[in-house]
């Protein structure tokens, strides 16, 4: 017998934007976020360590949660969640089922108790590790996760539980027109034309937002189309008012449109499925789309027919492949969204799932032409799909210590086979 540890290292980061950002909940110029490190010993080996890492950008108008409430949860979703799934992972014998069966519990309940910002780093985090501990490639264990998942949701059994997946999609990327002036959009539009994006997501909710759209619209070229983004911010008079003068000054807008993301508080299913029948719009689900009772309710309004799935507030990568089986089982379509200002762990992990889900399109998150320096480092190649183990991530440590505002450990202990 040997002594194991598992080891969580919980580092509170502000990283600084190149530029302030704006959208209708506030101003930013850079993000308050969590950066998570799990590990365990090697039984027999005391020279090294295996690594898993994760972020979190917990949002209080998107998730409720904050940072403080966030890092006030981490030590017992460690020792509660966390190690049971690697106590599991490290135990001689144990099938990978039972991990991946322990994995999808730990995300039921941080679901169930509403944290699912701060989780979705842990889930990250226990993801890279556990590709690594298993030895198994993250394509290969995205699979068994989903079909684990696919018999939760009541799908059929298989490796897909039923679902014509593939890993040969390459979805369209979309890019964000944040909420700056019309002549500025313009030019970012063409920009982004130049360097291939096809799908535009366009900011709205202040007095300038049907210009704005004008502005895309003109320079996206024929083959593109795009969606509106409110982020709730509108209510449902002022949304319909906007429409109709977004459609006048744009009248190509109606044939160009996808959808019309989160145009109403709450947000939630029967609100935005209520939207869609009194607009006619297409509309997608966002921010209200994070854990499993509001992918049931979101699957019981077929109105809302395009969700927004992403990695930081879905809980992880468990969490959003969750969703995205609900989502196709309720005949909607999938984006895999980004949070702004999320760094590479949670852009590794959405372009891992997009590939897996078919996801139509992708989100980019301009972390590199937003962020003035990211935290992570990448270990081999651009993708997770390029190295054979894990996400490909490691910290660096010396970013990392710019941006520290805090810095918390700690260490569970057991008694390991030999």
């Amino acid at each position: 017998m040997t002594c194991q540890t598992f080891q969580l290292e919980v580092f509170h980061q502000r990283s600084p934007f190149r530029f302030r950002i704006r959208h209708s909940h506030g101003n930013r110029s850079g993000n308050d976020g969590l950066v998570i490190r799990i590990s365990s010993s090697r039984p027999g080996h005391e020279d090294g360590r295996i690594f898993g890492v994760g972020e979190a950008l917990p949002r209080i108008y998107v998730t409720g949660e904050t940072v403080e409430s966030s890092i006030a949860q981490c030590s017992s979703l460690f020792a509660g969640l966390a190690v049971p799934v690697m106590t599991l992972a490290t135990t001689q014998d144990c099938s990978r089922e039972i991990i991946i069966e322990k994995l999808i519990e730990a995300w039921f309940s941080a679901s169930s108790r509403n944290i699912l910002a701060v989780w979705s780093a842990f889930d990250v985090a226990l993801f890279d590790w556990l590709s690594k501990v298993l030895n198994i490639a993250p394509d290969q264990l995205l699979s068994e996760m989903q079909s684990r998942l696919s018999l939760q949701c009541g799908g059929a059994s298989g490796p897909t539980g039923g679902l014509a997946w593939s890993l040969e999609k390459n979805p369209r990327r979309r890019a964000t027109i944040p909420m700056i002036k019309p002549w500025l959009a313009a030019m970012l539009t063409f920009g982004f034309r130049v360097f291939g994006f096809e799908h535009f997501k366009v900011k709205v909710g202040d007095s300038r937002s049907a210009r704005r759209v004008r502005a895309v619209v003109f320079f996206m070229g024929k083959a593109s189309d795009l969606t509106l983004d409110a982020n709730k911010g509108y209510t449902s008079v002022a949304a319909h008012r906007f429409l109709a003068q977004a459609f006048l000054l744009s009248p190509s807008l109606a044939a160009r449109l996808i959808a019309f993301e989160d145009p109403v508080a709450p947000g939630d299913a029967p609100t935005l499925a209520e939207f869609s029948r009194t607009s006619e719009v297409p509309i997608m689900a966002d921010e209200a789309l994070s854990g499993h009772q509001s992918f049931d309710e979101f699957a019981r309004n077929p109105e809302v027919g395009i969700w927004n799935i992403r990695i930081g507030k879905c809980g992880g990568i468990t969490g959003s492949l969750a969703a995205s089986v609900q989502a196709r089982r309720a005949g909607a379509r999938v984006i895999v969204g980004a949070l702004v200002g999320e760094d590479r762990a949670l852009t590794a992990s959405a372009r891992l799932l997009c590939a897996h889900v078919c996801g139509e399109w992708m989100e980019n998150s301009f972390s590199n032409l937003l962020l003035k320096r990211s935290v992570f480092r990448l270990i081999s190649g651009n993708s997770p799909r390029s190295v054979r183990r894990g996400l490909g991530l490691d910290l660096d440590e010396g970013v990392l210590r710019s941006q520290m505002i805090s810095y918390k450990i700690m260490r569970c202990e057991r008694l390991a086979n030999m």
